[in-house]
């Protein structure tokens, strides 16, 4: 599922130049800073190699051969270079300082003859112009940290970093191995978390640790509302809430959400939301669009998750994607990774964006013999079977059909 853009105001200046660092494919950057045992706010600087590919993507000549501070001081050349031809375009120029290149009335850009400029490190201003300039993302908070920082994961936190990474959809979880609201926490991780509302207890003031946390609104109990989701997603501090829908009731799930909309504008909650679609889904997507819903949410095919046909659930999200295209985000509901879907995943990877399911957990509970912390064997084989499953909906696997350990 695509991350919401994260708010700037919350950024440090290594922030910055991570995301500055991808854009510039600078090597090894992220993985220097992210790998290291200092935090975001360390003082971590672009290197010469970092520089050098900056430059090349800023179409800066020969930058192997020059010394760091001439690359600086090229770069910033570039910075205001892009600064002044944006003034001139948008009509609205305003004096250039000291050092910065002039603009012609014309709008083309001419050298400023006193050109002074300064030769140290990026200050924060000037890597948010930068960052800017080369159409970098800020992307915090990172998962790599999050992995080092909890304990639990079935295998080491770069090799799962690099299984979420290669993987063409994000796999939720839709259940909680251990109590929310214990003092030793839930006893695994999962980068990715569904729970239904009703499954939260009233105590918990904060959500399992993981990457991402998602409230489901829970359809199946008419008694919880999209009140009592959104409320329950303020206090444990979820990254996304799935409204409320009526199942397998377009016309009322347009009306149902166009109301938990309305609600949410009002409420102190103010994360991701996501809007459940019911059959037939491109229509009902279109309907929420001509109803002045905004495309830039994440929606959710709803309505499958008892259904044992994949093919009805492929067809599902393709109908989707026929109105909507590629760039809407969408998730499969109860979706799982079964072979069929998983083959259809790797053969159109822009199919689906995220999916959820509790088939690890469930099948291990089964499998798990009772007494005394039986959850730990629970979460250990779920861990393993996300991860075969991460395996599964990436182009790690080549064979033509998904070969699963368990088949042999």
């Amino acid at each position: 599922m695509n991350e919401t853009r994260p708010d700037s105001e919350d950024a440090t200046p290594l922030d910055y130049r991570i995301a500055i660092a991808d854009a510039c494919e600078c090597p090894e950057f992220r993985q220097a800073v992210l790998n290291s045992n200092s935090n975001t706010n360390g003082a971590i600087y672009f290197r010469k190699e970092h520089l050098v590919a900056i430059g090349e993507h800023l179409d800066i000549r020969a930058p192997n051969s020059l010394t760091n501070s001439t690359l600086r001081y090229r770069i910033r050349q570039e910075i205001a270079e892009a600064k002044s031809i944006a003034s001139a375009v948008s009509g609205s120029i305003e004096p250039i300082p000291k050092g910065h290149p002039s603009v012609a009335t014309d709008g083309e850009v001419v050298s400023n003859s006193n050109v002074d400029l300064s030769t140290g490190r990026f200050d924060t201003s000037e890597l948010v112009e930068l960052a800017e300039v080369v159409g970098a993302q800020l992307e915090i908070p990172y998962l790599e940290p999050d992995l080092r920082r909890l304990a639990g994961s079935p295998i080491a936190g770069p090799y799962l970093t690099d299984l979420i990474n290669q993987a063409y959809v994000d796999l939720y979880l839709s259940i909680n191995v251990g109590s929310t609201t214990s003092e030793r926490g839930s006893r695994a991780y999962y980068p990715f978390r569904l729970e239904p509302v009703h499954e939260i207890p009233k105590s918990a003031t904060s959500h399992p640790e993981c990457h991402k946390y998602i409230v489901d609104s829970s359809i199946n109990k008419p008694e919880y509302d999209n009140t009592d989701a959104l409320d329950t997603a303020a206090r444990v501090g979820s990254d996304a809430v799935i409204l409320a829908d009526e199942y397998h009731d377009l016309d009322g799930t347009v009306d149902a959400i166009i109301d938990g909309l309305d609600l949410y504008d009002d409420h102190d909650y103010s994360g991701e939301i996501i809007i459940p679609l019911q059959p037939s889904h491109g229509e009902c997507y279109q309907r929420l669009i001509d109803q002045g819903v905004s495309s830039d949410h994440t929606f959710a095919l709803g309505g499958l998750k008892d259904c044992n046909n994949d093919t009805r659930k492929i067809a599902a999200a393709q109908s989707v994607r026929e109105v909507a295209g590629d760039e809407i985000t969408l998730h499969g509901l109860g979706y799982g990774v079964t072979t069929e879907i998983a083959d259809a995943i790797r053969e159109q990877p822009s199919l689906l964006d995220s999916v959820d399911y509790s088939t690890p957990a469930q099948k291990s509970i089964v499998d798990t013999a009772p007494g005394d912390e039986r959850l730990c064997t629970v979460a250990a084989r779920a861990g393993a079977e996300l991860i075969e499953d991460l395996r599964n909906v990436s182009p790690l696997v080549d064979s033509p059909k998904s070969a699963r350990l368990r088949d042999f």
